[in-house]
């Protein structure tokens, strides 16, 4: 389990992932907001589609990942959890 808070726009970096291992990741943005994430291409969505973080001053959103030796593949996604 990894925080982090957003105090601009940025790239999270992925790495030594297990396969068969499980990833959380909280994403805080700071009291400004609508703070943007670019995630690696090892990081593989639902459908294709990674969703649109929450743009409110200190929302949190949640992301579970299990990494299948390779990739890390989005198993869930809670939006502004408070």
């Amino acid at each position: 389990v990894q925080k982090i808070t957003l105090t601009a726009d940025s790239t999270i970096t992925l790495s030594n992932g297990r396969a068969g291992a499980i990833y959380t990741l909280l994403i805080k943005q700071d009291s400004v907001g609508a703070r943007n994430i670019t995630w690696p291409s090892s990081v593989k969505w639902p459908g294709g589609t990674n969703p649109v973080l929450s743009s409110t001053a200190n929302s949190v959103d949640v992301f579970t990942f299990v990494n299948d030796g390779t990739n890390f593949l989005n198993i869930g996604y809670a939006s502004d959890v408070r």
